[in-house]
């Protein structure tokens, strides 16, 4: 999960330094949100240990988010015109994707979730009644 999240920070500075007045922007945006989806796509193939199954689920849908995020990047940025529409809902899919992402990293740092959005079950088996 370091791996990735170091490949993350690294992407997200690619495309934080650009500043969408190169020639080659856009082309370069996109290319960094297809790496992106493939990270994401790998995390959710990673074989999650059994005291952290809920974030398994989790990262799947982090993963089907940022594929429709940058699906839809892709046919806004693509379109003969800039969409505004598809942008807006690569925005509301990209969103998703690394909130989910936050609450993986929540459970890996064993911390609770408050977010009334979200029910996890939590295993207090190895707990002393």
């Amino acid at each position: 999960m370091t791996t990735f999240c170091d490949n993350i920070s690294y992407i997200n500075d690619q495309i934080n330094g650009l500043d969408g007045t190169g020639e080659s922007d856009v082309e370069e945006l996109l290319k960094n949100l297809d790496t992106l989806n493939e990270q994401f796509s790998q995390m959710a193939e990673l074989t999650v240990p059994e005291e952290f199954a809920t974030a398994e689920n989790l990262a799947d849908e982090a993963s089907e988010n940022m594929s429709m995020a940058v699906s839809y990047y892709h046919q806004a940025y693509e379109a003969e015109t800039f969409n505004q529409n598809y942008a807006d809902a690569a925005y509301e899919y990209y969103t998703r994707a690394n909130t989910r992402l936050g609450y993986i990293l929540q459970i890996l740092h064993g911390e609770e979730i408050l977010d009334e959005n979200v029910k996890y079950i939590v295993d207090d088996s190895d707990s002393e009644e």
